[in-house]
């Protein structure tokens, strides 16, 4: 039973990948490991500049909307603790998001419209968890945690100033 005993706590190191103090007192191996370690991994997906795009333009009118890149950063994170009775792994994907978007839209002599929306950068990531003790048991885990999301909408909207005197005297109004 030590010689089991003895092997997991040696994959455990090999797992781990990092060094640790190994003894050996009286045919028991005695291991000492406490690790820290978080490595950051992972595809980054991000898109490319975007310039102003308009649905239509003329020489009066527009219709154009601009954003701003890298609105979506996708990747995750590694987690590991060892400690002389357990080894915890972590993985933890996220989503790092941010928005800008401006729309302009512009009929002249009739109507001007500007919407502006702004989100800044917050970071979403599930949290997937395994934690092996010495003694075999595995205890599985699951959540989720979020950065907090500030959202800024401005909407401008005015109607062009104009009218048309349909009576200029009441009492004579042909």
């Amino acid at each position: 039973m030590a010689f089991i005993k003895n092997i997991t706590l040696l994959a455990l190191l090999f797992i781990g990948g990092s060094e640790a103090k190994i003894r050996s007192d009286s045919n028991d191996l005695v291991v000492h490991k406490t690790h820290d370690r978080k490595s950051r991994h992972g595809p980054t997906v991000e898109g490319s500049e975007c310039s102003e795009t308009c649905l239509f333009e003329d020489d009066n009118n527009e219709w154009c909307l601009q954003g701003t890149s890298n609105m979506i950063k996708a990747g995750w994170d590694v987690y590991q603790l060892v400690d002389t009775t357990y080894w915890l792994f972590e993985f933890q994907p996220y989503l790092e998001t941010q928005i800008s978007l401006t729309s302009n839209f512009v009929l002249q002599r009739l109507v001007t419209s500007s919407f502006i929306m702004k989100m800044n950068k917050f970071k979403t990531n599930l949290i997937y968890s395994f934690l092996f003790d010495d003694r075999g048991q595995v205890c599985l885990g699951y959540g989720y945690e979020s950065q907090a999301i500030k959202l800024d909408l401005t909407y401008q909207f005015q109607f062009v100033d104009c009218y048309k005197n349909l009576l200029t005297d009441v009492a004579n109004p042909f």
